[in-house]
């Protein structure tokens, strides 16, 4: 293995993780928060012809949310993050 690909396996590693906790974050929030439009939606125009298709496009939206986000591990105080550990 030449120095080049030592250095790049890392680097290439790290950059992997990091993307795929940010996308796990972004997939936990979005989960958390898309509620807050589907369920005033309902509330105010109901269940209708019109309202229907925001309203699954929404639920679906909120479903993969929960599959993307169903992993993300938010650090709480007092916790050390994963690359302190690691070192």
């Amino acid at each position: 293995m030449n120095e080049y690909a030592r250095i790049a396996s890392p680097l290439v590693t790290q950059s992997v993780d990091r993307s795929i906790a940010a996308l796990r974050w972004v997939g936990f929030w979005s989960a958390v928060a898309l509620p807050f439009l589907h369920v005033p939606l309902l509330a105010i125009e109901g269940f209708t012809a019109t309202s229907a298709p925001v309203i699954l496009a929404l639920w679906l939206a909120n479903a993969a949310a929960l599959v993307v986000g169903r992993d993300h591990a938010p650090r709480g105080r007092g916790q050390e993050s994963p690359e302190r550990a690691r070192a």
